[in-house]
């Protein structure tokens, strides 16, 4: 229906990368064609009859691959990625499960606080429910000590906060 299976096959070794483009279809076709909720539902039914031992397209998540989309938008993407391979995605994105990058997404509306997180939860190795509690926790905001000096600084440069400094950071 969007993507014909050769383009699909390609990329399904990179999982976030055909979930974005499956995402993006999505929102071009109801922007340019009007697509409603009955289209999305036949797209998942379509997916899962064409790919029947890959999991993965029922309708939720073929609304979350929309949502996911919507939270990396390509004038986003273009400020934030470095072109590893054909991955279209922030390294610490695509790197992450797919359940983490749920919770960023329920979570976290700003671009650079969702990419802070996914860079400390893949730097230090954190659960789903490590990584939520952080985020309930505010842990970007207070600076806390507990997390690696080094990832920090790393993270606080990518996302464009570099310069700033926690009081951690003076030890």
């Amino acid at each position: 229906m969007l993507l014909n299976c050769h383009t699909v096959r390609r990329r399904l070794p990179r999982p976030f990368t055909l979930h974005w483009h499956i995402g993006r279809s999505i929102v071009e076709r109801q922007r340019i064609e009007g697509w409603g909720e009955n289209d999305v539902e036949r797209l998942a039914a379509d997916l899962s009859r064409k790919f029947p031992g890959v999991a993965g397209f029922s309708r939720t998540n073929i609304g979350l691959m929309r949502t996911f989309y919507l939270a990396w938008p390509e004038e986003i993407l273009s400020r934030l990625v470095t072109e590893s391979g054909d991955s279209i995605l922030p390294q610490p994105v695509a790197e992450l499960p797919w359940g983490h990058n749920i919770i960023l997404l329920d979570k976290l509306k700003d671009p650079a606080v969702r990419l802070w997180y996914a860079q400390q939860a893949r730097a230090n190795g954190w659960a789903r429910s490590t990584l939520e509690h952080w985020i309930e926790s505010d842990l970007q905001a207070s600076g806390r000590p507990g997390i690696k000096r080094r990832a920090r600084a790393n993270a606080r440069a990518a996302v464009g906060l570099e310069g700033t400094r926690h009081d951690d950071d003076k030890q």
